[in-house]
């Protein structure tokens, strides 16, 4: 890979962490959570076996008992694995319920996936710049999370 190369990567990873951080802080901003709420991105680089996992991650929890002993845990989700065959990438909000909320059962859960496997790292950084869009144009994917307004 020459330094063009790693550096188009390394921007079109940077697009899609900057578009679910903004897309994650106009939720957290603009809907009606509980004020014990949080929203913590996280950027994660680790070895699986042979392969390499880039996981940009955008994790609200939503506490469901006044302890925080049980939470719901929600995360917009964009993950690139590599190996030295092929690449697999997924664009997800996945769920972890200590309580079920609107049809959402407790436990883990898919809410929403798109992934693609066994292609080039080109196709799989393209394919994670366009379904990040995707999910970022989502209406509200955490309406099921917000507050009963009072106003």
């Amino acid at each position: 890979m020459t330094q063009q190369e790693v550096l188009g990567f390394l921007k079109d990873m940077e697009y899609c962490h900057e578009r679910l951080r903004d897309r994650s802080t106009e939720l957290f901003v603009d809907c009606n959570f509980d004020e014990d709420s949080s929203l913590v991105p996280q950027i994660q680089i680790e070895r699986q076996g042979e392969s390499i996992i880039a996981l940009l991650a955008h994790r609200f929890t939503f506490p469901v008992t006044p302890d925080y002993a049980e939470t719901n845990e929600v995360t917009l989700l964009a993950s690139l694995v590599v190996s030295s065959e092929c690449c697999d990438a997924r664009v997800a909000i996945d769920a972890y319920l200590d309580e079920g909320v609107e049809g959402i059962p407790a436990g883990s859960s898919t809410v929403h996936e798109m992934q693609c496997e066994g292609v080039s790292l080109e196709v799989a950084v393209r394919f994670l710049r366009e379904h990040v869009d995707d999910i970022c144009r989502l209406d509200n994917p955490l309406r099921a999370f917000e507050q009963p307004r009072t106003d």
